[in-house]
């Protein structure tokens, strides 16, 4: 029986995908391969394409039906790489199907629009079905995933629902989730910037866009608020709450507990991938941060979390036509494919270099901002120092974050901030203080109005 999924409102996911795994369960002694099969098959290896990617009915066919995904096969990719290894020479390789699956978790064809119209719990629970399907017919089974672009959003789906409803790597006929990799994936969502589809995946992904709905990038940029930090997206986002548990729990508090049970996690980005960095083609703020998770390196159990980078392409908005945004560039590197076969294989990775460290962009802030005439001044810099001055006192406020319009931080020395005739407390040193722009030439600080020169604002 085939077991082909359709797209289906979010609402009704659960039970149709109980359903379909009913159906494809079967006798679990039905799809097993020969002894000599058997042997040899006691890693699994799966890989998960990214928007705008397909499987052809031919290519979903190859690999004696387990399918062939050029971005990751093709010569010089990382499938060949890791079986050309002695750990992996007999390791079967599948690749997911964002449109289902056949006997044994045998992939069905695709086409690009299911990665843009499928909906992004769909995709982590399709994967899951996928898994579970082949090792039903394949005891005994390590898991390994390599996994790309929106892939490695699916990717940690999957993972974090395993780790976080069962507390277990295991899975289904004695298999583990061994290890995962994730290249260039938006862990933390995608910006909610206007025309963000139009001028920047669009132009970098080829698709049939009069036929897609943009469900998945909806889905991302749901992802993307759930983010506490701009500053550190990915780590702070939360796939869990997107579309997993609904229960807020960091995609980083998910992986260093998937760590510390005994997986072993890659994450990569391109500090050039263009598809993060809307800034460069002047169409709103990097979110380049939404790759990277906070590097653990070894665990106990054997389990490690590393976040890494590389830089590769033109760094200039032409590249999302000449390059497709240097997306892909990450699949084909040496540096990149030893790095994952190490972190399969339990050695430590000491390829690519560590995640960037990012700074809070205090830019919108910057300057000076004053109220009563100037009995009130606020001047900011862009290192996030802030001296406050007001007739009764002066203090000075270190801020530390910025999520949105607001930036937060904290009264470092002074006399602490007082209340304002708008409302507001006294706030001591120590004490946690937030300002918010509310257009580009006015600032709201603990009940007061503050605007810029020679602006004058009413309070």
């Amino acid at each position: 029986m085939l077991c082909r999924s359709n797209r289906i409102p979010k609402a009704s996911l659960l039970l149709t995908l109980i359903i379909i795994l009913t159906a494809c369960s079967g006798n679990p002694s039905s799809g097993l391969l020969s002894n000599s099969q058997q042997s040899t098959s006691h890693k699994l290896v799966v890989y998960v394409l990214g928007l705008g990617e397909s499987l052809s009915t031919n290519d979903a066919s190859q690999n004696s039906g387990y399918g062939y995904a050029s971005s990751f096969y093709s010569p010089g990719g990382i499938q060949p790489y890791l079986q050309g290894t002695s750990e992996f020479a007999n390791a079967q390789s599948l690749v997911f199907s964002y449109g289902g699956f056949i006997s044994e978790g045998k992939p069905d064809q695709f086409s690009c629009k299911d990665t843009f119209n499928n909906q992004l719990a769909y995709d982590a629970a399709l994967l899951n079905l996928q898994i579970t399907q082949y090792l039903k017919g394949h005891p005994n089974t390590d898991v390994y995933i390599v996994s790309h672009s929106l892939g490695g959003v699916v990717a940690f789906g999957y993972m974090a629902s395993l780790i976080e409803t069962t507390h277990s790597t295991t899975l289904v006929n004695n298999g583990k989730l061994k290890g995962i990799a994730i290249l260039d994936s938006p862990l933390g969502g995608v910006t909610n910037e206007s025309n963000y589809e139009d001028a920047i995946i669009d132009k970098a992904l080829t698709c049939d866009f009069q036929a897609i709905d943009y469900t998945t990038i909806g889905g991302l940029q749901t992802l993307f608020n759930t983010a506490s930090s701009s500053t550190f997206q990915g780590e702070t986002g939360s796939v869990f709450s997107a579309f997993i548990g609904g229960k807020y729990i960091s995609n980083q508090d998910v992986a260093s507990y998937a760590a510390k049970m005994g997986v072993r996690i890659l994450v990569v980005g391109n500090t050039n991938d263009l598809l993060w960095q809307p800034d460069l083609c002047f169409l709103g703020a990097s979110f380049l941060s939404t790759e990277y998770l906070k590097e653990l390196r070894e665990q106990s159990n054997n389990g490690a979390l590393y976040s890494r980078s590389v830089t590769s392409g033109f760094r200039g908005c032409r590249s999302l036509v000449t390059n497709k945004g240097n997306h892909f560039d990450v699949l084909y590197r040496t540096d990149v494919k030893k790095a994952i076969w190490k972190l399969f294989t339990g050695k430590p990775i000491d390829q690519l270099s560590p995640a960037p460290k990012f700074t809070p962009d205090f830019t919108p802030f910057v300057g000076r901002w004053w109220a009563g005439q100037g009995r009130l001044t606020l001047d900011i810099n862009s290192n996030g120092l802030a001296d406050f001055s007001i007739l009764s006192g002066r203090s000075v406020i270190q801020l530390t974050k910025v999520v949105g319009n607001t930036a937060y931080g904290t009264v470092v020395s002074g006399d602490g901030i007082p209340p304002f005739v708008n409302g507001g407390s006294y706030i001591p040193v120590g004490g946690n203080i937030s300002m918010t722009l509310q257009g580009k030439d006015t600032l709201q600080m603990n009940g007061w109005i503050a605007c810029r020169p020679p602006i004058q604002c009413v309070n």
